[in-house]
């Protein structure tokens, strides 16, 4: 590529293959020196004019003396060739005479001169930087030699006046000059490219490092050791670092005894090999989290490592947030995998050094982070850490057990410590004396008094920095000395002279601030725990005075200072002990409540008066986070300290003071909740990357007494809960999508949405499917995996759940959020059929088709010794025993195993008894117990060894698929093929009650809540259902949204969410704690529509569904009207409306047809009996009169409409099932199909067969209508066609209707007859072209399950239509398609699976929720219910701000 020296370098990455992808561009500069661009136009302007004569060429030489300027700037790459091209230069001069001396020149010499002239001139292209590189040295060189021999050449040329004068063999040279600097041009510029890229992916690499955002170092050689103190250990560490065997050096001791001034030491002693540094600290938020040490360390090897920087930079485009990523997770990626491509062999020795372990936090993460470090040996051999801590017993252990690999050293075993403690306060007593101008300290420090001194520091080194600096800066300082001098220790252990010391500086504060120390003190205490403040925001939250504040600090500095960062921090992290353990006077001791309350009640007045609507001047809402430029510092500039922690922990202050609250407080909570500060607070959260922990504080706001005395604020917290819940995953990813998107979903008849409406009316609205109220049966969240999910478990403490699946892996995910922890665990080579957690949550045990167990650390997900190998076919179940030292299996072998956890060995032999397959085992919670359920349709209960006990357990009529014991161990459940579960006693193995009955299809899965009342189960029904335990009946709604059949479900330890995975591909997590919903629900069926009629005038419509009910329902509005119309006592199957519409027929599986009022809901006379078998249709003649039937009996019945009598005898004729029936116009004829797979048209008057059999369908015959003129019939069949008949002739007229995937259940005609409607199994419907033949537009889709019914409206614009999903939908059937979105002049994609809508630039316009998706792009435009699952929905966006204008969502903007 050529670089311009005048301007910038674009390069466009798109065009570059590189493992670093990027998508913007990067400029780069150079600017040569102005005497260089002068020479450079010079040239270009000369070399412009057309070499046509001699005076040309002289115009182009004119610039020589210029281009020795640019020889010059080239001294330093082309050396000893400098002054040879200074040579070449001057002969250029002679040229110049020579040529101004003759009238004619030669051609050749012309074209000589002009290739010289072009060589010179090609460096107009080589900019200032460029010619610096270290690759072009060479290529530079070699165009010099070339300009060289060119210039002799010409000036012979020249003198002689031809070619005359020149040798042959000189002569042959001329023609290959030019060839020869093609050559030098080309590999120049190929150089340039390469170096430049070079340089364009070394910063690309360090653009994706910088997003491992590590820690800052905080050492310098202030901190480290004194000059000539602990020389002995500094020794052996460096020997270590160089020479040594061992991985880790570890060095540990009590508080204050000098660990960090070594760990400061080391930093710089081997600054030349170190990988890098990471000093935590307990008052520091990013130094005492234990997920930022692994990433910072790794950003500082990867600097001092670039072929490690390369491989973390390729991990890192791909990673979002690798901080909030579990510690096992970061090590695997961050570490493991780089690591394991680079040459060990090749590596030079490097060290990490990591000081005060133990002060990271938390413990859990503490513990996996030591485990990792100290498996790198064998990873990473060339990399040693040297770590500090205190000797807590956890990281003693992990760290001995790797003892082969350790090198431990205690603080208190060191030589030369009493001699270091000494020098050290020789030191400290020099530099006081100089400091205070006291020289020599001998004057006033006796040696008796500082062997004292000596005594007091008992080995810490802590002790005699803080003296230091208390008397440095003390106001008496004779009185401060006596006064350390003759001070008490307090306790009995190595601290008790540092905290008398500490005592002593407390005490320096004036009398009259002594309180306010108190405050101040146990404040910065309280808040280092989650984050240390600066002093403005401290004060503040005190509701103190600034200045106040500021001049106690400034007496306190011998245990308090200020960080460059400015928050206060303590010096040493004994002082935090000192006061935590309220080892402080008692004047000092600030009451611990009410601290809590005034900094509560400022947290909250800090919310009220700081937080606002787009707090960060976001200037779009086109854009992700992440994408938007400079937010991180937008965040810090608006988002201060006091109220970032304002934000995080104004709840947890709360709670400290909750039952002393001020009026003041409970007014600003109440202000807080119920206004759109609580948007303005999630906003903010958002901002900081914290809507995790939002969920965390809603849960805790909900437990206040303030919150749950007040019914507003406790419905209010609850919908702040499942807003975060199910909406945060819009403005986790774009802020202005709180706003823009997320709101619009708020159900109407909350609280939230009262202050949604007012606050925020510019904002997509839903038109019509809008939720009332948040439902149980909504997932808060749904994860989508790679293949079906067949297993799932809880982790004890409910934060994680694990899954397997048919892709042979299991995955770990948060509870929470529905994220993805870690990657997927992998290992087996089949399905995985079964997980489980071990009690205590730290291992996973799996089983698989591959017919093994495996055991997993659940932290980090790394296998746990070898599979489990036992069983001949497939691992159906596992569970741990309560203990959690052995595991239980169930296989398709017929037996049971059981495992030690410990060795992986099976402990004695199978479990034989069952007769087929086991697929469940459970043990009771006791330990002393195993069910299992089979195959066999049996359940077996063994003792804890393996005997059985008693008989099996029979009832089941079909395989048992699952079992659970009750947590009291008195019951246990069981789930079936039979559709059933049952519940047993587990004392006497007798069933308990009835089967529970309700699923219509198998059960796969069941489980008992964590108190025992309930029972959850789940079914290829697609749905779960929630059974109390006691008395077997259902408890609430279904829980509906999967889209296949459901294999796993299990309670949180808590017992308020239900998590299940399905064959769909997804786990979803339930809400089992709501509570009642505010308002009334909408109801509908409760189980398959199977029939649907629009009345004559088009403003009702009548259903009829399994539950064995009909309902009626207005059309405009889509409400239920009355009661549901009982009477029937088994399936309604068909439904039609008398021509007048007073009058409803239905018929129904209990063989009876009933007429129903339909004003009242009423029914009319008695049922109307004949029939022998199911109703399966019914149909009105056109003048009301009569009513005709077609029923399982083959027979269709003529009946007298006003007295329910049958008129005639049965038309018989079909030779199978009457599935569909239908009066022409006229109501001279009725058409029928039937399962023999043909149609009869009878003659109502005789009941004779009128023509031939219409014949043409290849299986049943589900539905026929007549066309409005009576001329033609159409039918629908299983054979998934339609054809349409001649009516008079009962000849096919044209082919069959084909496009329809299944079988067609239901057709219908227009009332103009133009248009014909289907119904079919493959869930949707289709409207065909009448006369043609030919589909109009795309399939309707909305329904989630088969199509039964279809019908007109009177007008021919609506169709309704039934479904096996419980729901009726109306479509419009002049639109084609529902434009679900409008974007003016934006052109919007399609709904990706995240559920943002971008238009074609990739911005983000819209977020839908998962439960919402199908809604959305549902082409029906009401579904009844309105509520139910899945439901159709109409957004409203004329009201909608988005881009530059989303700020006008908020009214009055």
């Amino acid at each position: 590529m050529a670089l311009e020296s005048t301007s910038d370098f674009d390069f466009d990455f798109a065009t570059f293959e590189s493992t670093i992808k990027y998508t913007g561009k990067l400029t780069l500069s150079f600017a040569p020196s102005k005497e260089i661009k002068d020479a450079f136009v010079s040239v270009l302007t000369h070399a412009s004019t057309a070499l046509a004569d001699t005076k040309s060429i002289l115009e182009r030489m004119g610039p020589t003396r210029k281009f020795l300027d640019l020889v010059s700037s080239f001294s330093d790459v082309i050396g000893d060739l400098h002054p040879a091209a200074k040579a070449a230069m001057v002969v250029f001069e002679k040229l110049h005479k020579i040529l101004e001396e003759q009238e004619n020149t030669t051609k050749e010499a012309k074209d000589l001169l002009n290739g010289m002239l072009d060589i010179l001139s090609f460096f107009n292209s080589v900019d200032e930087g460029a010619r610096k590189l270290r690759i072009t040295r060479d290529v530079v060189k070699d165009m010099f030699k070339l300009i060289q021999e060119a210039a002799g050449l010409a000036l012979k040329v020249a003198t002689a006046g031809s070619w005359k004068g020149l040798l042959c063999s000189e002569a042959k040279r001329i023609p290959a000059l030019k060839d020869e600097f093609a050559v030098l041009k080309a590999k120049y510029i190929m150089c340039v490219t390469h170096e430049t890229w070079d340089a364009v992916d070394r910063q690309g690499i360090d653009s994706q490092l910088g997003k491992l955002m590590p820690v800052s170092n905080f050492y310098s050689s202030e901190s480290a050791c004194l000059k000539g103190t602990r020389k002995e250990i500094l020794a052996r560490i460096k020997e270590w670092a160089s020479v040594g065997d061992s991985y880790v050096f570890w060095i540990h001791g009590p508080a204050g005894s000098g660990k960090s001034t070594i760990s400061a030491s080391v930093a710089l002693m081997l600054k030349g090999s170190s990988g890098g540094t990471f000093f935590c600290k307990r008052d520091d938020g990013d130094r005492k989290q234990a997920s930022k040490i692994l990433p910072t360390l790794v950003f500082r090897l990867a600097k001092s490592v670039p072929a490690l920087g390369r491989h973390v930079a390729e991990v890192m485009e791909k990673e979002e947030n690798i901080q909030s990523s579990p510690i096992s997770y970061q090590f695997e990626t961050l570490l493991l995998g780089p690591l394991g491509l680079l040459q060990k062999d090749t590596m030079p020795t490097c060290i990490w050094v990591i000081d005060a372990l133990d002060e990271c936090e938390p413990q859990e993460d503490r513990v996996m982070l030591i485990q990792k470090l100290c498996s790198l040996r064998d990873i990473a051999p060339w990399l040693k850490i040297f770590m500090t801590s205190r000797p807590y017993g956890h990281i003693t252990s992990i760290l001995r057990d790797a003892a082969d690999s350790v090198i431990e050293e205690d603080m208190k075993n060191l030589d030369d410590t009493s001699s270091d403690i000494g020098l050290y306060m020789e030191s400290c007593l020099n530099d006081i004396a100089a400091k205070r101008k006291l020289v020599p300290y001998s004057n006033w420090l006796s040696v008796e008094d500082k062997g004292v001194l000596l005594t007091k520091a008992s080995n810490l080194f802590i002790w005699v920095s803080t003296m230091h600096k208390y008397l440095l800066r003390a106001g008496r300082f004779k009185v401060s000395l006596q006064g350390i001098l003759q001070a008490e220790p307090q306790g009995n252990d190595q601290s008790k002279d540092l905290y008398k010391l500490y005592s002593t500086v407390l005490f320096e504060t004036d009398a009259s601030q002594m309180v306010l120390a108190g405050k101040v003190v146990e404040a910065v205490v309280l808040v280092s725990k989650h984050s240390a403040l600066p002093s403005e925001a401290l004060a503040y939250l005190l509701d103190e005075d600034l200045h106040d504040v500021t001049r106690v600090l400034s007496n306190l500095e011998a245990v308090l200072y200020v960080d460059k960062n400015q928050p206060i921090r303590v010096h040493h992290p004994s002082f935090l002990d000192y006061i935590e353990s309220r080892s402080h006077p008692t004047l000092f001791q600030y009451a611990n409540t009410k601290l809590h309350l005034t900094i509560s009640e400022m947290c909250l007045k800090q919310l009220q008066e700081k937080l606002e609507f787009n707090i960060c001047g976001l200037q779009t809402s086109y854009l992700a986070n992440k994408d938007v430029e400079g937010l991180g510092s937008r965040v810090q500039e608006k988002i201060l300290p006091a109220l970032r922690y304002a934000s995080l922990y104004w709840v947890e202050h709360l709670q400290a003071g909750a039952d002393q609250l001020s009026d003041s407080i409970k007014e600003y909570v109440k202000s807080f909740i119920d206004g759109p500060k609580i948007f303005y607070w999630i906003e903010c959260l958002s901002l900081l990357g914290m809507i995790p922990q939002a969920v965390s504080i809603v849960r805790l706001l909900q437990q206040q007494p303030i919150v749950q005395r007040d019914t507003k604020l406790s419905r209010l917290a609850v919908d702040v809960e499942q807003f975060l819940q199910r909406y945060g995953q819009a403005f986790i990813h774009s802020t202005p999508h709180l706003y823009c998107s997320a709101l619009t979903w708020i159900p109407q008849q909350t609280c939230l949405a009262e202050t949604a409406n007012r606050e925020f009316p510019q904002r997509v609205m839903i038109a019509l499917g809008q939720e009332k109220v948040w439902h149980k049966q909504s997932a808060l969240w749904t994860a989508h995996t790679r293949a079906s999910v067949n297993c799932i478990a809880l982790s004890p403490d409910g934060k994680y759940i694990v899954s397997g699946s048919d892709d042979s892996t299991l995955r770990i995910w948060n509870a929470a959020s529905g994220d993805p922890v870690g990657n997927p665990l992998e290992g087996h080579t089949d399905n995985v059929n079964a997980v489980a957690y071990s009690p205590d949550g730290n291992h996973i045990i799996s089983g698989s088709d591959d017919q093994t167990l495996r055991i997993w650390n659940a932290s980090s997900g790394d296998p746990v010794g070898n599979p489990l190998k036992g069983h001949t076919n497939a691992v159906n179940a596992v569970a741990y025993s309560p203990d959690g030292k052995h595991i239980i299996s169930g296989s398709d072998d017929q037996t049971l195993r059981i495992w030690d956890v410990s060795s992986g060995d099976p402990v004695g032999n199978p479990l034989k008894g069952h007769t087929n397959a086991v697929n469940a085992v459970a043990y009771s919670p006791d330990g002393k117990c195993i069910i299992s359920g089979s195959e066999d349709h049996t359940l077996r209960i063994w003792n804890a060894s393996g005997d059985p006990l008693g008989n099996p357990l029979e009832g089941h009529t079909d395989w048992v698929t699952a079992v659970a014991y009750s947590p009291d161990g008195k019951y246990m459940v069981s789930g079936s093929l039979d559709k059933t579960l049952r519940i047993w006693s587990a004392a006497t193995g007798d069933p308990v009650g009835s089967p529970l009955e309700g699923h219509t299809k198998d059960v796969f899965t069941v489980a008992y809540s964590p108190d025992g009342k309930h029972i959850v189960s789940g079914s290829d029904d697609q749905t779960l259902r929630i059974w109390n335990a006691a008395s077997g009946d259902l408890v609430g709604k279904l829980l509906e949204g999967h889209t296949s059949y459901v294999n796993a479900v299990a309670y949180s330890p808590d017992g308020k969410h239900i998590v299940s995975g399905s064959n769909d591909k997804t786990l979803r997590i339930w809400n089992t704690a709501l509570g009642d919903p505010v308002g009334n629900a909408m109801e509908g069926h409760t189980s398959y529509v199977f029939a649907v009629a629009y009345s004559p005038d088009g403003k009702h419509i009548v259903s009829g569904s399994v539950d064995k009910t009909l309902r009626i329902w207005n059309a405009a509005s889509g409400n239920p009207v009355g009661n549901p119309l009982e009477g029937h006592t088994d399936w309604i199957t068909t439904i039609a409306y008398s021509p007048d519409g007073k009058y409803m027929v239905s018929g129904s599986q209990d063989k009876t047809l009933r007429i129903w009022n339909a004003a009242s809901g009423n029914p009319v006379g008695d049922p109307l009996e004949g029939h022998t078998e199911d109703v399966n249709a019914v149909a009105y003649s056109q003048d009301g009169k009569h009513i005709v039937s077609g029923s399982n009996d083959k027979t269709l019945r003529v009946w007298n409409a006003a007295s329910g009598d049958p008129v005639g005898d049965p038309l018989e004729g079909h030779t199978h099932v009457v599935n569909a029936v239908a009066y022409s116009p006229d109501g001279m004829h009725i058409v029928s199909g039937s399962d023999d797979h043909t149609l009869r048209i009878w003659n109502v008057a005789t009941g004779d067969l009128v023509g031939k059999l219409l014949e043409g369908h290849t299986s049943y015959v589900n539905a026929v209508a007549y066309s409005p003129d009576g001329k033609h019939i159409v039918s629908g069949s299983v054979d998934k066609t339609l054809r349409i008949w001649n009516a008079a002739s009962g000849d096919p007229v044209g082919s069959p209707l084909k496009g329809h995937t299944g079988s067609v259940y239901a057709v219908a005609y227009s009332p103009d007859g133009m248009h014909i409607v289907s119904g079919s199994r493959d869930n949707t419907m289709r409207i065909w072209n009448a006369v043609s033949g030919d589909p109009v537009g795309k399939p309707l889709e909305g329904h989630t399950s088969w199509v039964n019914a279809v019908a007109y409206s009177s007008d021919g614009k609506h169709i309704v239509s039934g479904s096996l999903d419980k729901t009726l939908r109306i479509w419009n059937v002049l639109r084609e398609d529902k434009p679900y979105f409008n974007v003016k002049s934006r052109k919007v994609k399609g709904m990706k699976d995240d559920g943002w809508l971008r238009d074609e630039e990739g911005n983000i316009i819209f977020w839908v929720p998962d439960a919402m998706r199908h809604g959305v792009q549902d082409m029906s435009e009401v579904t009844l219910p309105l509520d139910a699952p899945n439901h159709s929905i109409v957004l409203d966006c004329t009201k909608m701000k988005l881009g530059e204008q989303w700020e006008q969502a908020k009214g009055g903007l």
